[in-house]
């Protein structure tokens, strides 16, 4: 059978009562991920100066959608708003025209591979590639009080691993006594093995096989 579980955005876990307790003899598995794409970048603070006016680029999950961030930026002229940048990607070349003359902070640039100052008027051009640039290498999802995966000196309580195209590499895994509420948890997990909470911004689902 499948337990079918939905959120709301922000923190992913998820508790669920159980009507019949399970107990060591019954297993979990993730069937299905319903959740937004894996982050590519941490989010960065003050990324775009134009004047006195700074803003943040939030975590994005690709290129496009940090395109998309650039190109909703707006500055407010005392004439009315104007666009700060337009931004074009092909799927291999970033190119950024300012419409107004902006810094960069140190961090960003770097990431975009581009000097901290932009000049109007000019276009930059930058080769960009997620799988090069991501931070990030899957999400985990857990459930509590199960025999999860081995880590080499004892079991965690890892179900399942979901790599960024969508791949998800789970079986299953037992618990290890009775439990009345199932706990899942879903966490980002970056190349270099750190591992933290993942907050959703929309709603999200998954399903856990059980018998």
């Amino acid at each position: 059978m499948i337990l079918d579980l939905r959120s709301p955005a922000g923190l992913a876990e998820i508790n669920a009562p159980l009507a019949t307790p399970f107990s060591s003899e019954n297993w979990v598995r993730l069937k299905y991920f319903h959740f937004p794409d894996l982050p590519l970048t941490d989010s960065f603070t003050d990324a775009v100066t134009v004047g006195s006016t700074s803003w943040p680029m939030p975590a994005v999950s690709s290129i496009q959608e940090l395109v998309n961030m650039l190109d909703s930026l707006l500055y407010d002229s005392g004439a009315g708003l104007d666009r700060v940048v337009h931004a074009f990607y092909d799927g291999h070349t970033l190119e950024v025209c300012p419409v107004k003359s902006m810094t960069l902070s140190t961090e960003f640039a770097t990431f975009l591979k581009l000097g901290e100052s932009l000049v109007s008027g000019e276009c930059y051009e930058t080769a960009l590639f997620e799988e090069r640039l991501s931070l990030y290498s899957h999400f985990n999802v857990t459930v509590k009080n199960v025999r999860g995966s081995w880590n080499g000196t004892t079991h965690d309580e890892v179900i399942a691993r979901i790599l960024r195209d969508g791949e998800i590499i789970s079986h299953r895994h037992y618990f290890r006594g009775p439990v009345r509420q199932l706990e899942v948890a879903v966490n980002s997990v970056k190349k270099d093995g750190t591992m933290a909470e993942h907050y959703s911004g929309e709603i999200f689902a998954l399903g856990i096989e059980y018998e």
